[in-house]
């Protein structure tokens, strides 16, 4: 039986540290009825930080000063990744940025900064805790829900902005923290939306004023190579993440033990976990979860790739892509806004339709070169630098009409 909340457990403890996990435990304990001293409160004072209004004028200057808010660095997170490539960009193209850690992140600037430099990208921006006031800028970014609270306590900017990633409220069942992410929505900022499902849901629910990007891959990385053939053993890959929701892993799993009845000669590869000593009915290969520097191979090695998203789709699929795999996902306005049926399999969220996909692919060798060729040809298409430089008109333009 899967340990859930010991998976929450160390997830949390790998994403905030330990002194997250600490107040998470006391919390719980405090709330079962422990005798335990803690102000139960403490953990989401944030929300009760008041509000104020943009104060600066914006100068006119072309060279902008860009504050962002972050929690923390986690390494393993694409939605980090697209953070501080964003960055990058921008400072290239002649901005300066300004990083700042709110809430309960790790207090330990320097080696924040390090993590960012080995694992994510060379910025020029320097982490620093936010203490008080910021340092005045002309566009103030909140990156999450928990830091737009921050950010809406903040007065020093001509703009706010909130680099939207997902629809944060559906993480969570629906209660106090799905109505604090729903609310940071209402806050008034200009959307930087990954994708357009983002910024038509919030145009549409909220009234937000979004801007959309879209996504790409790392050139450097994911190789534009062909390798994708059927032999006598295929190699299914599934994006596997237990630990959270939104990634479909039960359904997943339902569907490849179909698939592995109808192709017993199938192999089936789960990334993006460790190895669980779990009862599988079929045979699974944990590669466990690997560096950029890992991943390329394996998708080349791959067949195809299933990948579930029930909120924003993931930097997988174009990864995947990229590397000559088939994809096939979910039906979703959140993944047809960057996927369509000429360029990977969408189909409906049902283990038997799943199943069925994969095995038309599986025994029509012609379809699954064409899916994978016309894949990686939409992946190649796509572009970073193309990407962000729509960010920076975004805040040119807000800025100049404010």
């Amino acid at each position: 039986m899967i340990n859930y909340k010991l998976k929450k457990g160390l997830d949390l403890l790998f994403d905030k540290g330990i002194v997250a996990v600490a107040k998470a435990a006391l919390r719980k304990w405090a709330l079962t009825g422990s005798r335990v001293n803690i102000n139960l409160l403490d953990e989401f004072k944030f929300v009760l930080l008041p509000a104020h209004h943009a104060v600066l004028k914006y100068t006119g200057d072309s060279r902008l000063k860009i504050n962002w808010f972050i929690l923390g660095v986690n390494i393993g997170s694409g939605g980090f990744f697209n953070i501080f490539r964003t960055i990058m960009y921008l400072e290239q193209m002649g901005h300066d940025c300004q990083v700042y850690v709110v809430g309960d992140g790790h207090s330990n600037e320097s080696l924040l900064n390090r993590l960012v430099q080995k694992h994510l990208f060379p910025v020029k921006a320097k982490l620093t805790t936010l203490r008080g006031e910021m340092v005045a800028c002309d566009a103030l970014v909140a990156t999450c829900w928990k830091s737009a609270y921050y950010a809406r306590n903040q007065a020093n900017t001509a703009q706010k902005f909130y680099f939207v990633q997902d629809i944060e409220d559906q993480f969570y069942a629906q209660g106090s923290l799905a109505e604090f992410a729903r609310d940071t929505y209402r806050f008034e900022f200009v959307g930087l939306s990954a994708g357009s499902w983002i910024s038509d849901t919030l145009t549409s629910t909220y009234g937000m004023q979004c801007f959309p990007f879209s996504f790409s891959y790392d050139k450097n990385n994911y190789f534009e190579q062909k390798t994708t053939e059927i032999g006598k053993s295929p190699k299914i890959l599934f994006y596997a993440r237990p630990e959270t929701e939104r990634r479909g892993f039960e359904l997943g799993m339902l569907a490849l033990s179909i698939v592995a009845k109808t192709h017993p000669h199938v192999e089936f590869v789960l990334v993006g976990m460790e190895e669980k000593n779990w009862i599988t009915p079929f045979k699974v290969t944990y590669p466990g979860v690997l560096t950029i520097d890992e991943l390329p191979k394996l998708y080349q090695e791959c067949t195809l790739a299933l990948v579930i998203s029930f909120t924003n789709i993931s930097l997988l699929p174009l990864e995947i892509m990229a590397c000559g795999c088939a994809l096939v996902s979910n039906e979703g306005a959140n993944v047809r806004w960057l996927l369509n049926d000429d360029v990977a399999t969408i189909v409906p969220s049902h283990p038997e339709a799943i199943a069925s996909a994969i095995g038309s692919l599986l025994d029509d060798s012609d379809l699954l070169e064409r899916k994978a060729l016309s894949g990686q040809e939409f992946a190649l298409a796509t572009d970073w630098q193309r990407e962000v430089k729509k960010v920076e008109t975004a805040i040119l333009n807000v800025l100049k009409m404010a």
